[in-house]
């Protein structure tokens, strides 16, 4: 049994779907209890779904009851539970969460994960695109004039906005703040194929990772297609590493642009399985599967 949340499945899908999707593909004697937010969920209605946990909004989720529930559901049911929205994840390793069947990173990992995610790209032989943390007006303008191609504003958990001008920016970071608290940064955009790696660990141990670099995108920027490969060499040999020092458990995506010249740069680090993990598990690698069977 898994409970499995972020099921909404519209332009800009929530992973949910594609890791009950996956799980359903390895073996057909699963049952997938869906966890949501809302009765609009697309995903609570697929016939993927056999049972359903909904609470309400999550603005108005008190975090203590939600854990019970989590607690009663994983524990009544033996499930395992895997949380699929940046939220969740972060509320879980701020409650100081460490249950063998939540397969989510803790408070270490996530520290790992701050944007921009120097250090973690450092690790794996690679670097971040340049970056701008001063958010004063004269630092913006400079920085938006040393950037041809415009730049991201970028928020603490989610969401990415093109800019050109520094009126564009401080418009597109109040969205951020009043979205998901916290600051916003800058980061130049830089030429080059959309990639990226997802992969699965348990305490600390790495037991699958693949490589897929986008092919054609939706008009929102979302993978439509793509080209998977299984990750090895150099990458393989530094997600191990980086996913061994900081205890990783669950599913992770490391987004990165792959620049005309073959270099890679990392934009971002997500705590959870990307929306396109079907994709992968179709073609042959399931990392769903691989983390809660333990496959390798």
């Amino acid at each position: 049994r898994a409970l499995i949340s972020g099921l909404h499945s519209g332009p800009n899908p929530s992973p949910g779907l594609g890791v009950a999707r996956s799980l359903k593909r390895h073996t057909s004697d699963i049952t997938i209890i869906g966890l949501d937010y809302s009765p609009n969920s697309s995903g609570l209605h697929s016939d993927l779904v056999d049972e359903v946990v909904r609470f309400p909004g999550w603005e108005d989720v008190d975090p203590h009851t939600w854990l019970r529930r989590i607690y009663e559901t994983v524990d009544h049911s033996d499930a395992v539970f895997i949380p699929t929205l940046d939220p969740e994840v972060h509320l879980l390793s701020d409650l100081g969460v460490a249950h063998p069947r939540i397969l989510s990173p803790t408070r270490r990992s996530l520290d790992a994960t701050q944007k921009p995610p120097t250090g973690m790209a450092e690790q794996m032989g690679l670097s971040v695109p340049p970056n701008e943390l001063d958010l004063r007006p004269e630092s913006v303008e400079r920085f938006l004039r040393l950037s041809p191609y415009g730049a991201w504003v970028k928020g603490p958990l989610y969401e990415a906005v093109h800019v050109f001008s520094a009126t564009e920016a401080f418009r597109a970071g109040d969205f951020m703040k009043a979205a998901w608290g916290g600051s916003w940064y800058l980061e130049a955009h830089v030429p080059g194929q959309e990639c990226g790696i997802a992969f699965c660990a348990r305490n600390g141990h790495l037991i699958d990772a693949v490589r897929m670099s986008k092919t054609v995108l939706t008009p929102e920027g979302k993978t439509w297609s793509a080209e998977v490969n299984e990750l090895d060499g150099e990458l393989q040999e530094g997600l191990g590493s980086f996913v061994s020092d900081v205890g990783w458990t669950g599913g992770g995506e490391i987004e990165m642009i792959r620049r005309w010249d073959g270099t890679f740069v990392v934009i971002e680090i997500n705590p959870r399985f990307p929306a396109w993990t079907h994709g992968a598990s179709r073609c042959g690698v399931n990392l769903p599967a691989a983390l809660v069977y333990n496959l390798r």
